[in-house]
C-alpha cells in the first residue's frame, strides 16, 4: 500500500472542552495524519483545568515511537496550556 502526502496538514488541534477519551481518539488521528504527511512539528491545546487532557497528552506522546521532544508551548503560544511535540 502507497501512502500520499495530502495537501494540506494542519499543524495544531484544540482538545479543550473535550472529554478524555473523545481528546485521545482526535489526537491519536492528529498524530497518524502529521507523520503521514511528513510534518516536523505539531502544537497540541489542551488547556490548563484540572489537567487531566494534559497528563493524557503526555502519557501518550511519552510512548508514542516517532516523538522525539515534547515541550511546553512558550508563554505567546499558550504556554502551560499547550504542548509542542516534534517528530524524528
Amino acid at each position: 500500500m502507497k501512502f500520499q502526502r495530502a495537501a494540506s496538514t494542519a499543524i495544531e488541534i484544540d482538545l479543550i472542552g473535550k472529554r478524555e477519551a473523545e481528546a485521545k481518539r482526535d489526537l491519536e488521528r492528529f498524530i497518524d495524519s502529521a507523520l503521514l504527511s511528513g510534518v516536523p512539528f505539531v502544537r497540541i491545546v489542551h488547556g490548563k483545568g484540572e489537567g487531566i487532557l494534559r497528563k493524557m497528552v503526555y502519557d501518550l506522546l511519552r510512548k508514542h515511537p516517532e516523538v522525539r521532544s515534547i515541550e511546553d508551548a512558550i508563554a505567546p503560544d499558550g504556554g502551560g496550556r499547550a504542548t509542542g511535540v516534534h517528530f524524528d
